[in-house]
């Protein structure tokens, strides 16, 4: 209502869970502490089921930082742009996220951790 009384455009976009580089070299993200978490076997502030020691049996979300920046910027120069949009790039089970994160040679060390299932595969459904 005000933004049409104001002659404004809102544009809200909401991006899944967002990982990539920060702007900082020692930068602090929200993505970055799930991945700290996850490789201590700490859990995700989104799942709330989790046993310590144990990576969450479930899918997220999740998109680039980059995306969600180009997103941003169209919103802003494009005069078409209004309205909600998601930024969403896949899902990809926790498990497949600490795997793919271990190929970074800084990463090489961290332990495996099993998944928090009845038999550790991956279902996607918490316990």
């Amino acid at each position: 209502r005000v933004c049409k009384e104001r002659k404004l455009r809102l544009v809200v976009i909401n991006p899944a869970c967002v990982l990539g580089p920060t702007i900082e070299e020692r930068g602090q993200s929200f993505g970055l502490t799930i991945l700290q978490q996850l490789f201590k076997g700490e859990g995700s502030p989104f799942e709330m089921n989790h046993k310590e020691g144990t990576i969450p049996d479930a899918f997220k979300g999740w998109c680039d930082v980059r995306e969600v920046s180009e997103a941003h910027v169209r919103a802003v120069e494009r005069s078409d742009s209004v309205g909600r949009y998601l930024i969403y790039s896949a899902d990809a089970h926790y498990a497949e996220v600490v795997r793919l994160m271990k190929v970074h040679p800084q990463l090489f060390n961290v332990p495996d951790l099993p998944i928090n299932s009845v038999d550790g595969a991956m279902s996607g459904y918490p316990n």
